[in-house]
């Protein structure tokens, strides 16, 4: 009986590492740039990325620009493709903090993205403030699975857009869905021990 019980307790414990422990691809994270643009004079920006989890959230790397006042909050916007024109998924405006210098996130794990599927995360200043500035790696291209976009409003300074990626990562959240067989696993188990228990209470009544 005992031998029982530890067989039932590994079926659980197995049971449960396996829903808790989804599979993610991990973090992308572009942590490299040459310069920061001004996210009012170039709007509209975006980055566009592939997807590699199916929940995730999106960060950008902002700083505020020197002597610039007052502060603004960013309108972020998640698009369905690549570039601007994309379907609308989601809509948020948020406030980052006075002086925030890193990188300031934009939680977009309440839509479920297509694994392999390309979107673009869009971000603006709703007002006139030219507070906020964001890294940029110009004509470097280091993210092979998307591409920055900006209003080159200075094409003497800044390089193309398709050779550029905003400073930005993605950090996949885990969305704990158990796969059918570890479900059966789980249901194994506690049938398993449901019966344990009922044998245990009948022999003590025999007794």
């Amino acid at each position: 009986m005992i031998r029982s019980r530890l067989l039932i307790a590994s079926l659980l414990s197995a049971a449960a590492v396996s829903i808790s422990a989804a599979a993610l691809a991990g973090p992308i994270v572009q942590d490299t740039q040459n310069s920061t643009i001004q996210v009012k004079f170039y709007s509209p920006i975006g980055q566009s990325f592939t997807a590699e989890d199916s929940t995730v959230t999106f960060s950008l790397f902002i700083s505020p620009l020197s002597g610039a006042v007052p502060l603004s909050d960013l309108h972020f916007r998640l698009l369905g493709g690549e570039g601007l024109g994309g379907s609308l998924l989601l809509d948020q405006t948020l406030s980052p903090a006075l002086g925030l210098y890193g990188y300031f996130d934009f939680d977009i794990s309440s839509i479920s993205l297509t694994v392999g599927g390309a979107y673009t995360v869009a971000v603006d200043v709703p007002g006139n403030s030219p507070y906020w500035g964001v890294g940029l790696n110009g004509g470097g291209n280091p993210y092979a699975g998307g591409r920055a976009y900006y209003n080159n409003n200075t094409p003497n300074i800044l390089p193309p857009e398709a050779d550029s990626d905003f400073r930005f990562k993605l950090t996949p959240t885990p969305a704990v869905v158990p796969e059918p067989g570890t479900l059966a696993l789980l249901a194994l188990g506690l049938a398993g021990l449901g019966h344990s228990r009922r044998k245990s209470v009948s022999r003590r009544c025999a007794a």
